[in-house]
């Protein structure tokens, strides 16, 4: 009963991240946009390779079986890289530019 309960606390731990995640709200307008940035960007580049390990196990289907045929993974690869570049640059947009000091180090 307490691993099915530690089980489902996480699931629903997950979900509600995925739910932070989803919601569209204004680039850098909550607290701690930075993290939500760096966590959004992790989950595109984990969607993003496991879209590459599915075409790869969909090529290895294609040689096995000759009926199979799988056709749009390269473009949903393409499609969810450039989902990616774009909203790297959005982000890059509105991030404020890291503050230089002119500092002398005393020996």
């Amino acid at each position: 009963m307490k691993g099915a309960l530690i089980i489902f606390l996480a699931a629903v731990f997950l979900l509600l991240i995925l739910a932070y995640l989803a919601y569209d709200g204004e680039t850098g307008g909550h607290l701690g946009s930075k993290a939500y940035h760096m966590l959004l960007l992790g989950w595109m580049r984990m969607d993003l390779a496991l879209a590459y390990g599915v075409r790869y196990v969909t090529l290895g289907m294609e040689r096995l079986f000759k009926s199979y045929r799988c056709s749009g993974a390269d473009e949903v690869i393409d499609r969810k890289r450039q989902r990616m570049t774009e909203y790297r640059k959005a982000y890059e947009s509105f991030v404020v530019g890291r503050r230089t000091y002119n500092r002398k180090i005393l020996h």
